[in-house]
């Protein structure tokens, strides 16, 4: 996290962010904020060490590892720092922080994560945020590191996995990495995976998305329909917020400036955003449950297979 590539400045009129109020989440959040919840965030590392919302040293709510060895970048320039921006604006919207009255840390703007006491393992194991636009050249980025990183969250015993990412079944590795999601599914760990953006994969089923037992994720609008650009025609269990919605971008903790050094993302969109607003939900219920002295809640139970035999 001390080595992410972060912003210079904060943001001065941060957006406010549609979600919060569609959820409903104050009214939620009376009920459970995540807390004894673990999550797995597998992405391009998350840069914790300047957000207020995403540092909290006497709660130890973030962990990060690097399953990349180290290296910057996967070409053969080296680079001086991670790019972290994606797996930030993951987790923020997963997990980002509230202050101890429950109210937001930034009073210029209503953001956190949609379950604020989450515990979070975070691991790096994609080399950057952006994948290659329509049109340019696809290149798939190692799968090794993430199947790792699946398998150590497994042994952790994590409650959620968020997968913000897609993969073709022709990539090598995939067998491997189809097996570990089965073993997170098995354990009765909840696996959720973005659906995929339209043109990403050219038509082809997007990866864990379509695993069996895995919930796939696609972005709604705030008029709750598809956004455009979310695959369609391939496996969408459910839909979310994930369009023009805000997160937070790594940044660089001003202590005499305080919340006004934070730098938010401004509107985004994409699947990989709607995945941690659901991760988020699966915690609370699990917190729920626990508080209610239920059983468990496995991927099972929150996921309908259409196959009676799946279910």
């Amino acid at each position: 996290p001390k080595e992410c590539h972060v912003a210079a400045k904060g943001t001065a009129a941060p957006d406010q962010s549609w979600h919060f109020e569609r959820l409903q989440m104050n009214r939620v959040w009376k009920l459970a904020t995540g807390e004894g919840v673990t999550v797995a965030v597998i992405d391009t590392g998350t840069a914790t060490e300047g957000s207020l919302y995403l540092q909290e040293a006497e709660d130890k709510r973030f962990t990060a590892y690097d399953m990349l060895g180290g290296l910057k970048s996967n070409g053969n320039e080296q680079l001086d720092e991670f790019d972290c921006l994606h797996g930030t604006r993951v987790t923020s919207l997963l997990a980002g922080g509230r202050s101890k009255d429950g109210g937001p840390l930034d009073g210029r703007v209503e953001f956190s994560g949609i379950a604020p006491k989450a515990k979070v393992i975070t691991y790096r194991s994609l080399f950057k945020s952006e994948a290659p636009k329509e049109g340019e050249e696809q290149t798939e980025m190692p799968l090794q590191p993430t199947t790792e990183a699946v398998l150590d969250a497994v042994k952790r015993e994590v409650d959620v996995i968020n997968l913000s990412q897609v993969v073709s079944n022709q990539v090598e590795g995939f067998e491997n990495f189809r097996d570990a999601i089965q073993l997170a599914v098995d354990k009765g760990i909840v696996v959720v995976a973005a659906a995929g953006n339209s043109g990403q994969l050219q038509g082809a089923a997007a990866f864990p998305a379509s695993f069996p037992g895995v919930i796939s994720v696609g972005s709604t609008t705030r008029n709750d329909t598809a956004s455009e650009g979310s695959a369609a025609g391939g496996k969408v269990d459910i839909g979310a917020p994930g369009e023009g919605v805000q997160a937070l971008d790594p940044s660089n903790y001003d202590t005499v400036r305080g919340i006004e050094s934070q730098v938010y993302s401004g509107p985004i969109t994409g699947t990989s955003y709607a995945t941690p607003i659901v991760s988020g939900i699966v915690a609370l219920m699990i917190e729920k449950q626990r508080a209610d002295g239920l059983s468990r809640l496995t991927p099972c139970l929150l996921y309908t297979s259409p196959s009676p035999r799946d279910s």
